[in-house]
């Protein structure tokens, strides 16, 4: 029934697409973040974020939904140079308000975590407090230990105020503009730990089940909130404040709840999947302005 049901909605969304070519044009940029988005020849393709735009494109048939490959650094140069553009997946983040309008709460996200390699917990444990949260200012600084991070990926803020106070030191690797870099690098070996969304590792795991024989932890990160919430970003224009009404007239719509929840859900470890509910009814995230 969930196939038959994507396939309908599928076919309704080209409908919708065709009915309103002559539409004002809507630019969606799109990087390879998945399980948020996925790059590939049909776009906005799978993912949690693209199920939203989905939604999006059939509640706003008044626009021409276009859909666009780029890094999320590329996003952000367009739109601060004033290109009437929008992302569908972004943080809040101190710097970003410059050249960026933000919708309501799209998503509500379990903290960003420290994950590590079960034969590299020895070295990381002398930064892990005895509830099980890590430094991250001190174990970015163990010169010992290798990480790698993303060209303008966002942060979480413990890990960005580190990020920034240590600068890039030589076991700190830059991972380019590709998100799922560091995901790759950790079961190879070549890093010992990486900072990631907890549903990023559950996607990661399914895709690639040879990543089965690495035993991995996740630690919580010392200072910061256990969720998080992101946002649709548009340029800082008259047309990205249009635009921006206009989702967020949707996303009222979209209820307590919205449809493209129970796909993050399904991605969540098990053991935190009764926790992330109850974190949903109580902390109310999508009635937020």
């Amino acid at each position: 029934m969930v196939v038959l049901a994507r396939i309908l909605g599928c076919c309704l969304l080209f409908a919708v697409s065709a009915a309103n070519a002559d539409g004002e044009r809507l630019r969606w940029l799109i990087n390879d973040f998945p399980p948020f988005t996925e790059v590939g020849p049909q776009m906005p393709g799978p993912g949690i974020a693209a199920d939203m735009l989905r939604y999006l494109q059939q509640h706003m048939p008044q626009y021409h939904h276009e859909f666009e490959e780029a890094s999320f650094a590329r996003a952000y140069a367009l739109m601060e140079r004033g290109e009437p553009v929008c992302h569908s997946t972004t943080l809040k983040l101190p710097g970003r308000e410059k050249a960026m309008l933000f919708s309501r709460p799209v998503f509500f996200l379990s903290a960003q975590k420290v994950l590590v390699r079960e034969d590299r917990i020895p070295q990381v444990a002398p930064y892990v407090d005895g509830a099980g949260r890590v430094d991250v200012r001190r174990l970015l600084a163990d010169t010992q230990l290798v990480t790698a991070v993303s060209e303008r990926r966002g942060y979480s803020p413990k890990i960005n105020a580190a990020l920034r106070e240590v600068g890039y030191p030589p076991q700190l690797l830059k991972a380019g503009v590709n998100f799922g870099a560091p995901l790759q690098q950790l079961p190879a070996g070549w890093i010992d730990y990486l900072f990631a969304y907890p549903l990023e590792v559950g996607w990661y795991q399914r895709q690639h089940p040879e990543m089965a024989g690495t035993a991995l932890r996740q630690l919580a990160v010392a200072g910061d909130p256990p969720y998080t919430l992101g946002y649709i970003a548009c340029v800082r224009s008259e047309w990205g404040e249009r635009v921006i009404r206009d989702i967020d007239a949707q996303l009222v719509k979209a209820g307590p709840r919205p449809p493209w929840i129970d796909m993050l859900i399904d991605y969540l470890p098990l053991e935190e999947r009764q926790s992330y509910e109850q974190a949903l009814v109580e902390h109310k995230p999508f009635a937020q302005p």
